[in-house]
């Protein structure tokens, strides 16, 4: 409770940007951003955001993946270019395969399923809250599992299980894809969807969590 307090009461003080190019989400996301941020910096679209990124930097930015002019993927690459530091939050769908794959590569530290669940958003904003507050981007966390982590691996599949091992072996996708006879862009596929239900930033952390559940 405390850890939760000291990190909404962080989040009110950094500066968040919203790219959405769907005008009633944008309205409505950027309200309840608006409450939760310290300021809020919106855009129709990636051409847009990157613009207000490059005139005034912020700590978090979230940004849906499919939108005219560029992309939410392709501004996140030149925002990375611009500050390494800054946190990605993408909100995207489970049938944006190429996507989410494109994600994993570049980086994104948190992902948001649409429609947008307010409660998940909250969880991926204060995750990035305290990375930035605590400095410590690279923390392993407790060694055992929490009741969340438990409930959320209850949720995976038998192959999403499979895949979660592998990557727990540090085993790239082409290896994981060998031993089960799979291919690898369909292993990564696996791996967005892991990130996605288990609401990690990326494959060390998926790793770092299958180590910590035993899953080998």
């Amino acid at each position: 409770m405390i850890r939760l307090q000291q990190d909404l009461a962080f989040l009110k003080t950094l500066s968040l940007l919203y790219v959405e190019d769907e005008a009633a989400t944008r309205e409505e996301i950027g309200e309840f951003l608006q409450r939760r941020a310290g300021t809020l910096v919106t855009a129709a679209d990636g051409a847009q955001g990157l613009a207000a990124f490059r005139a005034s930097p912020v700590r978090i930015v979230v940004t849906d993946i499919r939108m005219p002019v560029m992309d939410g993927l392709a501004m996140a690459r030149e925002i990375r270019l611009l500050d390494p530091a800054a946190l990605l939050i993408v909100t995207t769908a489970f049938e944006d395969e190429d996507y989410l794959i494109r994600a994993i590569e570049t980086g994104i530290d948190q992902y948001v399923m649409k429609p947008i669940q307010r409660s998940r958003l909250e969880f991926a904003l204060l995750t990035c809250a305290h990375r930035l507050h605590t400095q410590d981007p690279g923390r392993a966390g407790a060694s055992e599992l929490t009741p969340a982590e438990q409930e959320l691996l209850g949720r995976i599949s038998p192959r999403e299980r499979d895949v979660l091992a592998g990557l727990g072996r540090g085993e790239p996708a082409r290896v994981i894809g060998l031993s089960l006879g799979i291919s690898p862009k369909t292993v990564q596929a696996h791996q967005a969807n892991l990130m996605l239900k288990l609401g990690v930033h990326k494959a060390t952390a998926l790793a770092a969590l299958a180590t910590r559940a035993g899953i080998r």
